[in-house]
């Protein structure tokens, strides 16, 4: 299985995806401000990350994921 940076075939539209919604939200709201936190970096990094691993292990879809993803991003960012 081909494997670049945490990022393998099965999680490839995942992540496409969620660099995608950075992108709008960064167009939307001026730039991307999101609470920082000291372990995983932002306070929903570690939930983006989780659900690549339960894509993975198939115990997510790829499709809840990315709605979940949107949902977590669009919630947790703010305006500049």
């Amino acid at each position: 299985m081909e494997e670049n940076q945490g990022v393998t075939s099965a999680t490839k539209d995942y992540w496409a995806a969620v660099r995608a919604e950075w992108d709008r939200v960064a167009a939307t709201k001026g730039g991307i401000a999101i609470q920082e936190e000291a372990q995983t970096g932002t306070v929903i990094s570690g939930r983006l990350l989780d659900m690549a691993n339960e894509i993975q292990d198939k115990t997510l879809t790829t499709e809840k994921a990315i709605a979940e993803a949107k949902k977590l991003i669009e919630t947790n960012t703010r305006k500049l």
